[in-house]
């Protein structure tokens, strides 16, 4: 049934995240295994998603292809644009990996000026953008788009009511503040990097 297939995916999902690679592959193959089976295409879409992004992570960058194109494919099957944007941010990935800027930087910005974008997607596709922009040497740009995305990774942390969820929720923009840390630094501005890790 479909609540196996999402069950198998979410304990992947799980497992990926405390770092247990095999154990978070098992799952989602044998999620996507039942959603083929049930002909279910959203599930079919999101097991896609999660095997290509863990895929991606080992470094096995065309089966991580593989996967996002199939994902692609199964979300359009059902015209489910929101299900086709994460494989979509792996396409960018995969294309700033392999040196082809062009590519990468029209994907990530269409993710970003998409209205259904949700807003960990956004801000990881502004902070994509800017780390492209470093690579290339473009410093204003770079900078430009590390603040964007700090400042939609705060406007959704403000909006938070209760400071338990705030804190564990910090943890989604550690990357992005780390990232223009780093970029701070190499631009020889230390004093700079330090106040803004202070203020995350």
């Amino acid at each position: 049934t479909s609540t196996r297939v999402k069950w198998l995916h979410n304990a992947g999902l799980c497992l990926y995240q405390i770092g247990d690679l095999k154990g978070a592959e098992d799952r989602y193959r044998a999620a996507l295994a039942y959603a083929q089976a049930l002909g279910d295409q959203e599930w079919i879409a999101y097991t896609h998603t999660g095997l290509a992004f863990l895929l991606f992570a080992q470094g096995q960058t065309e089966s991580a292809a593989f996967h996002g194109e199939a994902a692609i494919r199964a979300a359009r099957a059902v015209g489910n644009k929101s299900a086709e944007l994460d494989p979509k941010f792996l396409q960018g990935l995969l294309a700033a990996q392999s040196g082809n800027m062009v590519d990468a930087q029209r994907i990530f910005t269409d993710i970003d000026s998409m209205p259904k974008t949700m807003p960990s997607l956004r801000w990881g596709a502004e902070n994509a953008l800017a780390n492209l922009y470093d690579r290339a040497g473009q410093s204003q740009q770079a900078q430009q788009w590390y603040r964007r995305s700090i400042r939609t990774f705060e406007e959704q942390r403000s909006a938070l009511q209760a400071d338990e969820l705030r804190l564990p929720f910090l943890t989604n923009g550690n990357v992005l503040y780390q990232d223009f840390a780093n970029y701070l630094i190499r631009s020889g501005r230390e004093i700079d990097a330090l106040q803004l890790l202070d203020a995350a």
